[in-house]
């Protein structure tokens, strides 16, 4: 089994603002693409420390997904935004239709809700055509982690305590979801 991990807005897609702190580098690289990549290490160790064969991959969406064809099961890291700043809460997506990215998804809805509850309530499972998700020729969900637009959101997913969760919840979700299908 391969695991494909994709870290989004690493490059020129800046992704979700961090308006809260003000960061110095926003210009460059937002704060999203740092969260997003940390947690995508944090996860990428927890395999690699299981042997279980996995791949960071960043670059254009039509990149990514050219580069990780052979893949088993996808997973997409992102953090949201929005005008209103007191939206807040993790998010999971599928693509609709595909029954193993429901069955993935609930597996990561369920450790989420154990391991990172208490900092960042769920708000469930969507089904949704997103690209990287109607474009992979395997199961894939989206995660979006939280919302940066809400400070206490941002101030939980940029600690390493709430990141390293984020990460083991997927691990773990990633465990279930190969022992489901046996």
């Amino acid at each position: 089994m391969k695991i494909a991990i994709f870290p989004g807005h690493i490059g020129k897609d800046s992704g979700a603002l961090d308006r809260v702190s003000g960061h110095e580098s926003d210009h460059l690289m937002t704060i999203e693409s740092v969260i997003n990549g940390q947690v995508a290490v944090l996860l990428k160790t927890k395999l690699d420390q299981m042997e279980i064969n996995n791949e960071i991959y960043i670059g254009s969406f039509q990149k990514r997904i050219d580069k990780s064809q052979g893949c088993d099961l996808g997973i997409s890291l992102h953090c949201d935004s929005f005008t209103d700043s007191s939206a807040n809460g993790w998010t999971v997506f599928h693509y609709p239709g595909s029954n193993n990215g429901v069955k993935f998804s609930s597996t990561l809805r369920f450790e989420l809700e154990n391991f990172v509850g208490k900092y960042i309530r769920g708000r469930g499972i969507k089904p949704h055509s997103y690209y990287i998700l109607a474009k992979t020729k395997f199961p894939c969900v989206l995660l979006e982690m939280g919302f940066l637009t809400n400070v206490d959101d941002e101030i939980n997913l940029n600690t390493y305590e709430v990141q390293n969760l984020i990460a083991h919840s997927i691990y773990c979700s990633i465990l279930n979801f190969v022992q489901m299908k046996g």
